[in-house]
């Protein structure tokens, strides 16, 4: 089964649960060290399961116990802190700036403690403005203590997703521009996460040497190279504009290995990310 596929069954699950305990998660912009930090507004939804989590809500900072049902909206420069352990299934909304991107997070092992590779899709089109508006709600409804807005929200939000994830974006055939356009956009807005040249193949309904073709042919650089383009430009920004750990760049701009990352950053730059972020810090 697709991605999409996965994705759209999940989002329908979601929208048929009965809503359990819901959380608002708070701006804080001095997060753990493990934590993860958004800018963007996004919805956690428990679909089954057990797991915790170490969050700031309006009360302030609490460790919680999420079950089938429990959903956690957050709101914009929030963090999470996930406790991975359990055996749950776990979707998570984001809409980004230009596109709505959903993950799906499933640990069916009690005994492994690291955050799950997720499964997910982004619909790599500009979201309708009835989610923004749905968003900007969302993001004030905390405020309002009425938790029946806010539940006819959330189902709101669950239902824009499901026909978001469920649009074409484009039939491929002859069009080998606007393939590659969508392909480049693809891997832009999901270098995050563990992608290849495979998977985005599978993503376009493609082989993967077309992909490697495309790329040669418009850009003149590899699927590879414009990969860490995107991550090293991320980890750069992140260096420029935040205090975070070079652990936690290596995370957020798609490393798993922080050796990896040191190295292709390297290369890539000429300098360690810490004297990277050394010499940005004396020419200030």
């Amino acid at each position: 089964m697709k991605s999409r596929d996965i994705i759209l069954k999940k989002l329908g699950d979601a929208l048929d649960l009965v809503i359990g305990k819901l959380w608002h998660v708070m701006p804080d912009e001095k997060y753990p060290i493990d934590a993860e930090y958004l800018i963007h507004s996004r919805l956690i939804v428990v679909l089954s399961g057990e797991k915790n989590a170490f969050l700031p809500l309006d009360s302030g900072r609490e460790n919680i116990h999420l079950s089938s049902g429990d959903m956690l909206y957050c709101l914009p420069k929030s963090w999470e802190l996930h406790e991975w352990k359990g055996k749950y299934e776990m979707l998570c909304i984001v809409p980004r700036k230009d596109y709505l991107r959903v993950s799906l997070y499933i640990n069916n092992r009690f005994d492994n403690i690291d955050r799950p590779a997720p499964i997910f899709h982004h619909t790599g089109l500009p979201y309708p403005e009835a989610m923004r508006h749905v968003l900007g709600a969302l993001n004030s409804s905390w405020n309002t203590k009425d938790k029946n807005t806010t539940e006819l929200l959330i189902k709101s939000l669950i239902s824009i997703s499901i026909y978001e994830c469920g649009r074409k974006i484009f039939n491929p055939q002859g069009q080998s521009q606007i393939l590659y356009d969508r392909m480049r956009n693809w891997i832009a807005n999901s270098f995050q996460e563990n992608i290849s040249r495979d998977v985005i193949a599978k993503v376009f309904g493609v082989s993967s040497g077309y992909v490697s073709q495309l790329f040669k042919r418009y850009s003149g650089q590899s699927f590879q190279d414009f990969l860490t383009l995107c991550r090293m430009d991320h980890a750069r920004e992140l260096l420029e504009t935040t205090n975070l750990n070079g652990n936690q760049i290596a995370y957020q701009s798609g490393y798993n290995n922080y050796v990896h990352f040191v190295r292709h950053f390297r290369e890539r730059n000429g300098l360690s990310p810490q004297k990277y972020r050394t010499s940005l810090n004396q020419k200030n």
